[in-house]
């Protein structure tokens, strides 16, 4: 006589609320202006390393 296959146990339902429409307006809004990116571009090239430590890149020479 074959042996039942056992039927695996099922964790209980859990309800997903449904996902709501995601707000029109950016994060971002009213919290970046020009003298923000500005400070970010310049603090960017300081943390570059020295040009004596990066590869030498020729740009536009062929």
């Amino acid at each position: 006589m074959p042996a039942m296959p056992v039927k695996p146990q099922l964790p209980p339902e859990v309800h997903v609320p449904a996902l709501t429409k995601a707000p029109e307006t950016s994060p971002w809004e009213g919290k970046l202006n020009n003298a923000l990116l500005v400070n970010g571009v310049i603090f960017a090239e300081i943390l570059q390393p020295p040009r004596a430590k990066r590869p030498l890149v020729l740009r536009g020479r062929r």
